[in-house]
């Protein structure tokens, strides 16, 4: 392992830096640095507002969150083995060579993931605590208190993922039982059986103060990380796809409108040969569940009277359209693509309509439930508007600034930087005045209507500078 984590340590590093430049990489610290500093001056103003406690909470939770989102993009398993971008593959492949165990390859790919994001964010995090110490009048103790019981979470999470990752490879009826396993856990917290301090041990050390919390929460991380390894088959197998190799009527009738797009066929017939469509849609219901769980309790663990609406659900709905963007373009290699008669614009294009049909059917019936669930028939049309909009102007959006390859481009800060901006303001204006219709409901509603025009104008201009921005890029990094 002493030589095969500095390996992957760099491999993850060349592959990040090999999309942007080292330099725009080495600038991501010093963002999430900069912000936490700036928002930590910010805490005693917007204490008097919001409890601390509260604050704390949703950090506990965000920490959670991005780690398990992380494990869940980092380990796939065989795929992860299997997959290759370009003439590189990864290290994780070795073991179908080299006299080393997969087990102990893909604990490595565990290993490279919790130093590589811990140097990334978590570190950053903590130095931007400790830079506010002077002007926040926080303590030195309660900061590096909390660094490492968010350190704590952060190693927790990505344990879950390890273990539900190689469970998802190797063992798909565990998997499914750990899934009801976790929903059972939810239903538990929902009906007051548990609690979060019981769910995020690391919080209920930090709010009660008793070890018992703090062991726990090492003892559950060693057991996932414990049962996570040994979940890993030892076998690496590289199944034969040709069965589904015939793509043409027994897909798509002849004379359907598919058959007139080669491209789209493809790019839909790919998503249903390599079993992509299950992932992309667990990985996006999950994260709107989770918004589903934080607005309820944000209205009722924390008794907030803030006014959650259909409407803003069906923006919120939008901004998580990126994880399918991403999903379809990790399928493949896109080598072979240089050989063709194709253009990066017109790939990229492709892949946006491709995500156009795979996401307004999941997005709309998310939408619709929620708004029989709430009572809210009547906002249920302009939450379909804003919905569709919002997604559609937020893939157009990142597959005008990172093309082909999101999850790199979203490393470099230029890029990152305009994202946020790009994406944040529609959110922040969608989300005020979904909370205005209840108060000026025509006001808010004409005023909803003439953002999503905006969206729409702006869904324009950016589809057609696709092909300026990428018209010149290769295939091949």
């Amino acid at each position: 392992m002493r030589t095969l984590l500095p390996t992957l340590l760099k491999e993850e590093y060349r592959h990040h830096t090999s999309y942007s430049s080292s330099r725009m990489f080495h600038m991501f610290p010093f963002i999430v640095f900069g912000f936490t500093f700036v928002f930590s001056l910010g805490v005693p103003r917007l204490s008097q507002d919001m409890p601390l406690w509260d604050m704390l909470t949703g950090g506990y939770i965000g920490i959670f969150l991005y780690g398990t989102a992380v494990g869940s993009f980092a380990f796939m398993g065989r795929e992860v083995a299997e997959r290759q971008f370009g003439r590189k593959e990864y290290v994780s492949s070795l073991p179908a060579l080299l006299p080393i165990t997969y087990k102990k390859a893909v604990l490595g790919l565990y290993l490279r993931d919790l130093v590589f994001y811990i140097i990334l964010i978590i570190l950053p995090l903590g130095f931007g605590l400790a830079a506010s110490i002077p002007f926040s009048g926080f303590s030195p103790f309660s900061v590096a208190r909390l660094f490492v019981l968010f350190l704590l979470t952060f190693t927790m999470a990505l344990s879950f993922s390890y273990l539900m990752s190689g469970l998802y490879v190797g063992y798909p009826k565990l998997f499914s039982m750990a899934l009801l396993g976790i929903f059972t856990i939810f239903g538990a917290y929902f009906f007051g059986w548990l609690t979060l301090n019981d769910l995020l041990p690391a919080m209920g050390f930090h709010k009660s103060g008793e070890w018992l919390y703090l062991l726990k929460g090492l003892a559950f991380t060693g057991a996932l990380l414990f049962l996570g390894y040994f979940s890993v088959r030892e076998r690496l197998e590289l199944k034969p796809r040709v069965q589904n190799a015939r793509v043409g009527s027994n897909v798509f009738k002849e004379d359907s409108w598919l058959s007139r797009d080669p491209l789209l066929q493809k790019e839909l017939s790919d998503l249903r040969r390599s079993r992509t469509l299950g992932k992309i849609m667990f990985s996006f219901v999950v994260p709107l569940l989770f918004l589903s769980f934080t607005s309820w309790f944000v209205r009722n663990g924390l008794d907030l009277p803030v006014g959650f609406n259909t409407v803003f659900y069906g923006g919120m709905v939008g901004f998580f359209g990126v994880l399918i963007y991403s999903w379809l373009n990790n399928m493949e290699s896109l080598d072979y693509y240089q050989t063709l008669p194709v253009s990066v614009p017109q790939l990229i294009r492709t892949k946006v309509q491709a995500y156009l049909l795979v996401a307004t059917g999941i997005s709309s019936s998310f939408v619709i439930v929620i708004g029989i669930s709430m009572g809210e028939l009547r906002l249920l049309w302009l939450a379909l508007i804003i919905c569709f909009t919002v997604s559609t102007y937020m893939v157009t959006l990142t597959a005008y600034l990172t093309g082909l390859r999101p999850n790199s481009f979203l490393f470099d800060p230029d890029v990152l930087l305009k994202f946020t901006m790009l994406s944040l303001l529609p959110d922040v204006c969608i989300t005020i005045l979904s909370f205005s219709l209840d108060a000026n409901f025509w006001i808010a509603t004409f005023a909803l209507l003439v953002v999503g025009g905006i969206l729409a104008g702006a869904i324009a201009v950016l589809w057609r500078g696709i092909e300026r921005k990428w018209g010149r890029a290769e295939f091949t990094p």
